[in-house]
């Protein structure tokens, strides 16, 4: 059982875990609407997004990290 103060009455009053929505039907998750506003209003972030992007679908990326010391695949 979870307690939740009532404004009005200032006591609490308890709640049942059933009454309580879940965190899958709470929305977004804030870091992805923080993602969506800068994509839409920073002409950069979009582009480094999109490079950032680029480079983890290139080949040659794979190649490099192979070779390196302690790489584990």
């Amino acid at each position: 059982m979870v307690n939740d103060l009532d404004p009005e009455a200032g006591t609490f009053i308890p709640i049942e875990s059933g009454d309580v929505g879940s965190a899958s039907n709470l929305g977004p998750k804030p870091t992805a609407l923080v993602q969506q506003y800068l994509l839409e209003h920073l002409p950069i972030y979009r582009e480094l997004s999109e490079m950032k992007k680029d480079g983890w679908n290139d080949e040659r990326g794979d190649a490099y990290f192979e070779k390196q010391p302690g790489f584990l695949r």
